[in-house]
């Protein structure tokens, strides 16, 4: 399976890092499965068959090929002590992305029914979906895509997003391979793929991270300046709407902050396509944050779209006409909105666009003269009835809405989400990341946590992951075997606080991950993203301590004297520690210190760098690589300039090599 747009080498190539998935016929509780409908480098997607509910479903599997493999006993084995920590980081994340889905109530949302731990592993099982991608249906019939389809497509995830952003999570994946297309039109989002962030933060892999074409500035620049929000997601959105019109995304976000190649859509002159379609799409795809579209609201406003329960609906404000082009017809009065999701799926020819429920027209009047004494009324009285019934349905789907669970951020004490630049204020607590079976003694929030896959044909999520925002789970309650609880039981409001915004639990999870790794190079990258994070101090002690200790082959305990305790709990994590008077003691990892090198970057103006062959990134803003000890071979490209070749060898934690070079 292949991800447009996903920079870096492929995943799972050599037959001996494939994620090798379940057999077919295999049962998980009451879940058998039937066949496996995809697979990544972070993930294996099953359509299944749920015995209990007697219904087909989706399983998706955490199975980072990379870091861990299969064994006879079909257990998930983490394929070295050294990748442990960043195994069960993306694993938490993996937990935390289901129950973050859980809590939102959206058609456009993937809707999950429940997960657990199983196998060394976690799943979870999520609506069956069938259809196929943006991508795939663009490609395909390219003839299906007008501005009228995709205006109606957006509808529902705009609403979506707009459901996220409320709660202060956002995608930051967002690419016609995440965008759904079921057999009856709805769009469905998916691939949040927090997992994939956790790691690409372990790794320090921005090419794990981003999507050429479709990742604003802000995803590839290691720095606290440019911060992430709704206009990020747009952005890519936007990128989608212009590869959907153009056949192609635009150019590279880094490659455009330096000469910006991009062709506005106004600038073509298309026929089919509005001015007001094209302003709003070259806006949500200026280069910096602070010059595009900051809302989805505002979005929706510049495309001629209003709000209408959790979806926003409408079209063009007029016929577009020109010699040759069929006319794009207005949008109708009352569209008519699916309510739901469907349960079943029967077959057609193509995905239709949202329709719209032509306007009833008055009935012509009559003189009064020609009009019969006893049947006048009967017209009247039947149009009348019509109305009616259209304005019952139309009340019932929109109460039938909102009285739905709505997300735990629907409340007025939500966090607005801030615009570019402004600072993000982190808690002056940030809460501990849990593993899903913490012991009882464990402190966790009381509220509940904040809401944070391409196959063809039949799918149900794509098994490769996307940047997310990442929830707290809850500790699992005493006495409990630590397998989760099915998500009908999952509490849809929050009972106190509004949930933190996803920076500050980003930043609480970084921080704990950074301890559970207890090296010199995680507590420098923790301080590379949060310079004045509530941890900071922590962080630079920290680092003092471990060079004042630092030896290859320590086995002492490092005494770490205000750092709070690492992460406990999690089986076979490295991090676990002991409080002791004074201080915190936590065991340095196996071969952790001397496990990664690093290689600073000093390119200018630009450059894609490139190690042995596997494309890392463009630097600027890549500043560094992190290689295992090692002789690589350097390349770093610009354009049709000369290539510049370096090799570098690559000792320990404590020597790190520079490539520098200026292309003229």
């Amino acid at each position: 399976m292949t991800t447009e747009g996903r920079t870096g080498p492929p995943v799972g190539t050599d037959p001996q890092e494939r994620p090798h998935p379940l057999a077919i016929g295999h049962r998980l509780d009451e879940f058998e499965l039937l066949e496996v409908i995809g697979e990544g480098g972070f993930g294996i997607v099953y359509r299944a068959y749920d015995h209990s509910l007697q219904r087909e479903v989706a399983i998706k599997e955490y199975m980072p090929s990379m870091l861990a493999r299969r064994i006879g006993d079909d257990s998930v084995h983490v394929r070295s002590d050294r990748l442990t920590a960043t195994f069960q980081a993306g694993l938490r994340s993996f937990i935390n992305e289901a129950r973050t889905l859980a809590q939102f109530s959206h058609p456009a949302l993937v809707r999950v029914h429940r997960f657990w731990e199983s196998n060394s592993t976690a799943y979870m099982a999520i609506q069956l979906y069938k259809g196929r991608t943006l991508r795939r249906l663009a490609d395909e019939e390219p003839g299906t895509i007008s501005e009228a389809w995709l205006l109606g497509m957006l509808g529902p995830l705009l609403g979506a997003l707009e459901t996220l952003h409320r709660s202060g999570c956002f995608h930051r994946d967002i690419a016609p391979d995440n965008i759904f297309i079921q057999q009856d039109g709805l769009p469905v989002l998916l691939d949040f793929g927090a997992a994939r962030k956790s790691i690409a933060d372990l790794v320090d892999e921005v090419a794990v991270m981003v999507k050429s074409g479709y990742s604003p500035i802000e995803q590839y620049a290691d720095d606290n300046t440019l911060l992430q929000g709704a206009w990020t997601d747009l952005y890519a959105l936007g990128a989608v709407l212009y590869r959907a019109v153009t056949g192609h995304p635009p150019p590279s976000a880094v490659v455009r902050s330096v000469q910006d190649a991009y062709v506005p859509l106004a600038s073509l002159n298309r026929p089919d396509l509005s001015p007001a379609f094209c302003t709003a799409v070259d806006h949500t795809l200026a280069v910096h944050s602070k010059d595009r579209t900051q809302t989805v609201a505002a979005f929706a406003a510049e495309l001629g779209l209003s709000k209408l329960g959790d979806i926003y609906v409408g079209g063009l404000a007029a016929p577009v006409h020109a010699a040759g082009v069929a006319a794009v017809p207005a949008p109708a009065a009352a569209p008519v909105v699916p309510v739901a999701l469907p349960e079943s799926y029967a077959p057609v020819s193509a995905p239709a666009p949202f329709e719209a429920l032509p306007p009833v027209a008055p009935p012509a009047r009559a003189p009064a003269a020609r009009r019969p004494a006893k049947k006048s009324s009967l017209p009247r009285w039947g149009l009348v009835g019509v109305l009616l019934v259209a304005l019952v349905a139309v009340g019932s789907w929109i109460g039938l809405r909102i009285t739905q669970s709505p997300p735990p951020t629907s409340t007025a004490m939500a966090p607005p989400v801030p615009p570019p630049g402004a600072p993000m204020s982190n808690p002056a607590s940030p809460p501990a990341v849990m593993p899903p079976a913490a012991p009882a003694s464990a402190t966790v929030p009381a509220a509940s946590p904040p809401p944070s896959a391409d196959g063809g044909g039949s799918v149900a999520a794509a098994p490769t992951g996307g940047n997310s925002p990442t929830a707290v789970p809850p500790a699992t309650a005493p006495g409990s075997n630590g397998a989760l609880s099915p998500l009908d039981n999952v509490p849809v409001t929050p009972a106190s606080p509004p949930p933190e915004p996803a920076l500050a639990i980003s930043e609480a999870e970084d921080w704990n991950l950074a301890q559970a790794e207890n090296t010199r190079e995680g507590y420098e990258a923790y301080l590379r993203r949060y310079r004045r994070g509530p941890h900071a101090r922590d962080a630079r002690n920290a680092i003092a301590e471990l060079n004042r200790l630092a030896q290859p082959a320590s086995t002492q305990p490092v005494v770490v004297g205000t750092v709070p305790p690492a992460t406990p709990g999690v089986p076979g994590a490295p991090g676990a520690t002991t409080p002791v008077a004074g201080g915190t003691t936590v065991p340095p990892v196996p071969g952790a210190a001397a496990g990664m090198g690093r290689v600073t970057l000093n390119i200018r103006p630009w450059g894609q760098v490139f190690v042995d062959g596997a494309d890392r990134g463009v630097s600027p803003p890549l500043k560094s690589l992190s290689l295992r000890p090692g002789i690589y071979n350097i390349e770093v490209r610009n354009g049709d300039l000369e290539v510049y070749r370096q090799r570098v060898t690559v000792q320990d934690s404590k020597s790190a090599p520079v490539v520098s070079h200026e292309f003229k």
